[in-house]
């Protein structure tokens, strides 16, 4: 049983499940989590990680990133709409913490 044990009679007590993984832990930002997108989507990248800067011949930008894979033939990350409000809050978020550090 998955309750608040205050719910629950002296002998019902000893058949509750106590589940925190990360007890103690604080939660990673997403610009911190490097592969927090592919795990979030494993239908859309199938397990595969994109590649790092240092793999490409120039550097691109997250923003370049997310308009091609939005605008590829293969549609699965065009058609899942929790995708795309995900690219979208992280990179409202990117542009507002690169514009607080260029006013400091």
């Amino acid at each position: 049983m998955l309750t608040s044990p205050d719910f629950l009679d002296d002998n019902e007590r000893q058949h509750i499940y106590n589940v925190a993984p990360a007890e103690g832990s604080r939660p990673l930002s997403l610009f911190r989590d490097q592969f927090s997108e592919e795990m979030a989507y494993p239908g859309i990248f199938m397990g595969q990680k994109r590649p790092d800067d240092k793999q490409r011949l120039a550097s691109v930008y997250y923003s370049e990133i997310c308009k091609s894979e939005l605008r590829l033939s293969d549609r699965r990350a065009a058609m899942c709409i929790e995708n795309i409000f995900f690219k979208a809050k992280k990179l409202q978020m990117k542009l507002l913490l690169g514009q607080s550090q260029i006013a400091l």
